[in-house]
């Protein structure tokens, strides 16, 4: 039996390909006591989703990149740079378009990202 506490779990979900609403973006988190037998071992966890726009065409954390140039530091509680590098589907419309790039749970942004744009980011 597992004691009632705190758990923390990674899961690997992926996005539709498709567009879609929040509406129909719902997570559904579940426990079992049993899961070959379907036995519920709690309430389940809903969790509401956001709108899928467009899909990207590719999407990546590059983790291949020099340390010394992108001043990268991943010991603990250290400010550190990443690169991510992404391929839209689409040239977005023209005006302000808008980014979000969303992270795990206590991870910050600083308010002002350095953005460089093109193939050659060094």
């Amino acid at each position: 039996e597992i004691p009632a506490a705190r758990y923390e779990f990674m899961l690997v979900v992926q996005n539709p390909g498709f567009p879609a609403s929040a509406a129909s973006m719902t997570w559904s988190i579940s426990s079992f006591s049993n899961i070959g037998m379907n036995e519920v071992a709690d309430v389940a966890a809903i969790v509401d989703g956001f709108p899928i726009q467009v899909p990207m065409r590719s999407a990546q954390f590059v983790e291949s990149v020099s340390y010394a140039q992108t001043q990268r530091n991943d010991h603990p509680l250290q400010q550190s740079f990443v690169v991510l590098g992404f391929e839209l589907t689409s040239v977005p419309p023209p005006g302000n378009s808008l980014l979000v790039v969303k992270a795990p749970a206590g991870f910050r942004f600083p308010r002002h990202c350095n953005i460089v744009i093109g193939d050659d980011v060094f």
